[in-house]
């Protein structure tokens, strides 16, 4: 069982609402993840990074294996160096790409994570918190219904609360 400050510090405090995407239209792979680069880099927290920087990163931990599972959901993510903070995002692609999911189908639902090189459990914590919310009843249906980023990062945090209330 999760603690639930870790649990509520960790999804609420690094979900940056700046690095929110709701409704894009993205033809493929690599498009998908050069837009989840450019809003991770909406965040101050990674001045220091440049978006190219980020997107090697991401393309890089593709190679390794996909981070598209199933049921149209992704979770791209690279830890990279000179990072000092998690940064959390959520995109959302209603008509989905192909992202080389292990069901076979289209992803729709990102959440993506640019962590610090040298946190690779509270890293691996974070990104098993994530799948959690996305796979309760009604998550990703409700999600996809959002149109603004405001709205989708909104929702995003109502099943948040509760789940980490829930594990108390």
């Amino acid at each position: 069982m999760l603690n639930k400050g870790i649990f509520l510090m960790n999804l609420t405090e690094c979900l940056r609402k700046e690095c929110t995407g709701a409704n894009r239209t993205l033809p493929d792979k690599p498009a998908a993840l050069r837009e989840i680069a450019r809003l991770a880099k909406k965040s101050p927290l990674l001045d220091a990074i440049s978006e190219d920087a980020v997107v090697q990163a991401l393309e890089a931990r593709e190679v390794l294996g996909s981070t598209g599972f199933s049921q149209g959901m992704a979770l791209p993510h690279a830890r990279i160096p000179g990072v000092s903070h998690f940064i959390l995002g959520i995109m959302t692609i209603p008509t989905g790409v192909s992202f080389k999911s292990l069901d076979g189908g289209k992803t729709r639902f990102f959440i993506f994570m640019i962590a610090p090189e040298e946190q690779t459990d509270a890293h691996l914590a974070l990104l098993s918190q994530a799948a959690d919310v996305l796979l309760l009843d009604g998550v990703m249906d409700a999600l996809a219904a959002e149109t603004s980023d405001e709205a989708l990062y909104l929702r995003f945090l109502t099943y948040v609360r509760p789940m980490a209330e829930k594990d108390t």
